[in-house]
């Protein structure tokens, strides 16, 4: 395959960027805004031979994430890479434990990443559901490669908007994420972490939900007990109590708020 010529391509929206000494006229990245904060991985990073990473879009407590392009397909990506924060460093391109980092701790974090791998490739093809495009080890850690959804997050979407929606709009929007969650449940899916910051609206006024780092699966089993996440405001009573039991009533909840 031909390397990419990444002269004039934007890490911001991986669109071709001709006068790269002004902001992108497409995202207004700049490089003199724009460049690496030191724990990502540096703009046209490529993976797997394949992958060709843009800049960081987003960082939480187990993961970084990427725009990224395919440059077999020449498709739009997003890509999370698994670095624990608090739990790994970067040595070079390499993601390893810190020395303090306890070592069973990092590998079922290690393990959870892949989980939520795995949960969400289950639903390839459903609407409302990101999808799911690849999973790959690299550089000592691991990436989880995914279609890139663009638009705000609900909660973006929501301050900007400057008002709340109406109950007719609200029930328009939700609906088809309450049968994408039913979809999840069909399968013994629960996903936990619904809020606005993980629904992103799409320019066609659609929202996908995203981010199934807390998916799980569940049973009806008396003695299932899953553990505790919390995000205020959206969480229902058992998610802030490790002896409760979750279920897809969990969602429902999440969805609700």
């Amino acid at each position: 395959m031909e390397m990419l010529d990444t002269r004039h391509l934007c890490p911001g929206c991986m669109s071709r960027w001709e006068d790269t000494k002004k902001p992108c006229p497409r995202c207004g990245f700049s490089w003199e805004t724009g460049e690496s904060g030191g724990r990502e991985l540096p703009p046209f990073t490529v993976l797997g031979g394949r992958y060709l990473l843009g800049k960081r879009i987003g960082a939480g407590g187990f993961g970084i994430s990427y725009i990224a392009l395919d440059l077999t397909e020449e498709k739009l990506l997003a890509v999370k890479e698994f670095f624990p924060a608090g739990m790994a460093e970067r040595r070079g391109m390499e993601v390893v434990p810190e020395e303090e980092a306890d070592e069973e701790d990092y590998q079922r974090a290690r393990e959870s990443f892949r989980r939520e791998a795995e949960l969400l490739a289950r639903f390839v093809g459903t609407e409302g559901i990101v999808t799911y495009r690849d999973y790959l080890e690299e550089n000592g850690t691991a990436y989880l490669v995914m279609d890139y959804v663009e638009g705000p997050n609900l909660k973006q979407a929501l301050r900007e908007r400057g008002k709340p929606f109406t109950q007719e709009e609200a029930l328009e929007l939700m609906k088809p994420i309450l049968l994408a969650v039913d979809a999840m449940h069909r399968k013994w899916v629960i996903h936990r972490d619904i809020s606005p910051e993980n629904l992103i609206r799409k320019p066609d006024g659609t929202l996908t939900l995203i981010d199934f780092g807390a998916a799980r699966e569940f049973s009806f089993a008396e003695q299932e007990n899953l553990t505790v996440i919390v995000k205020r405001g959206y969480a229902p009573e058992e998610q802030y109590h490790s002896g409760s039991r979750q279920g897809p009533w969990t969602d429902l909840y999440a969805c609700c708020a």
